[in-house]
């Protein structure tokens, strides 16, 4: 059955639909880690929900209806999942139960159609949604923030400021309002949340970044809908529809600038094709040709007095054992009978506000801090670091040898 199409709306889903899917094709080639597969799962989910919105904009159908209500189902449990993942912590068990609940309470509205409880089902709903999404903030806010590092903290506070202007923006989708009041709210909150989570995954940002990308949306909107109402005298849900239009605009063209950049870096040759390419001579050669890449240029070099100075004997004893250490593994792997030189690497590694710290040499001990643009562990920048590592002793032993 065909339904009466809502252009505005319309318009609007087909923007955040192209941008979710963009989000899915830059980063589903190069999603190695537990946090950016989350990402990419929750771009899907979005994308799903914009097409089946295009669809019943075009195709009346009940069937399309309750799709949508299947999909809203998931996204309590999938935002909490990228919330755990982004500050590795387990939520309380009550708010896992909650997100539950709150995704079975969806379900059942969805099976329970009846008349009594038709006008009641979409905004109950929003209700749940919103309520959910409140609780992950919640979890977020009250994180310890002296257990994660600066670009990590700061991803989550531009997090909760793209939450804070997408709850409300979201939420006017479960509000019984008559087509032309109803401008697409939904699919700009969406956008603002690809937004976030898209400068959230470029390493470091700011809120006040964020902030700027929000106001040149507000203001490049407005202005346009402004003038263009002024110019051709239009009514005025026809300049707040111009500017519903707009808003998915000008956003789309700062995600495609900050997927460019995700793009340009996920092009960058890997760590190993630097080390086959380093000139063996010397380990300070060897290390200078490595500063191209971009592992290298957040690292730090330990040696001397300054090793001394900041570096417990445990530090130097565990890596003597080991030629890499990982922040994001310490912070897992705690007990065991290494507990206390684990506790001493992670304490240098977060006090450093490094990820990873590699071991060049052994006698005299040099180590390497290393900063690495991810949100956590990864096997394969691992396994580079890993094989820097042998090769700087191999350098090593070859210059006393020599």
């Amino acid at each position: 059955m065909s339904a009466t199409l809502d252009p505005v709306r319309l318009f609007c889903d087909s923007i955040a639909l192209g941008m979710a899917l963009a989000v899915v094709g830059v980063l589903a080639a190069q999603q190695r880690q537990r946090t950016e597969r989350l990402i990419v799962f929750l771009a899907l989910i979005t994308a799903l929900l914009m097409a089946c919105r295009i669809f019943n904009q075009i195709w009346e159908w009940v069937g399309i209806d309750i799709a949508i209500e299947f999909i809203v189902s998931a996204l309590p449990l999938a935002v909490l999942l990228l919330a755990e993942s982004l500050i590795r912590r387990h939520a309380p068990r009550w708010m896992k139960l909650t997100a539950l609940i709150g995704g079975a309470t969806i379900l059942l509205l969805i099976l329970f159609r009846t008349e009594p409880i038709s006008g009641l089902r979409i905004p109950l709903m929003g209700i749940v949604l919103i309520t959910n999404f409140a609780l992950v903030l919640w979890f977020l806010l009250t994180r310890d923030k002296t257990s994660l590092m600066r670009n990590e903290n700061a991803r989550i506070t531009s997090l909760l400021v793209g939450f804070a202007f997408m709850i409300p923006l979201a939420a006017g989708d479960f509000r019984p309002l008559p087509p032309k009041e109803s401008l697409g709210p939904g699919a700009i909150g969406a956008l603002i949340g690809i937004l976030v989570i898209v400068r959230g995954i470029k390493g470091r940002i700011s809120v006040k970044g964020f902030l700027v990308d929000l106001l040149i949306v507000a203001v490049g909107s407005a202005a346009l809908a402004l003038s263009f109402g002024h110019l051709f005298s239009l009514e005025g849900y026809q300049t707040r529809s111009l500017a519903a239009c707009a808003a998915p605009l000008i956003l789309a063209v700062l995600i495609v600038g900050q997927l460019r950049h995700q793009f340009l870096e996920a092009g960058v040759a890997p760590l190993s094709l630097y080390i086959a390419r380093a000139r063996l001579g010397s380990l300070d050669l060897f290390l200078k040709d490595l500063r191209g890449h971009h592992l290298i240029d957040g690292a730090r070099l330990l040696e001397g007095d300054e090793l001394k100075r900041i570096a417990a004997p445990e530090v130097i004893g565990f890596m003597e054992r080991n030629p890499v250490a990982s922040k994001a593994v310490l912070e897992r792997t705690g007990e065991g009978s290494e507990k206390l030189d684990r506790g001493a690497v992670l304490s240098l590694l977060t006090e450093a506000q490094m990820t990873h710290i590699v071991s060049l040499e052994l006698s005299p001990p040099r180590l390497l801090l290393v900063e690495s643009p991810g949100f956590g562990d990864n096997a394969g920048q691992e396994s580079d670091l890993v094989l820097l590592s042998r090769l700087a002793h191999q350098i090593e032993k070859g210059r006393s040898d020599g």
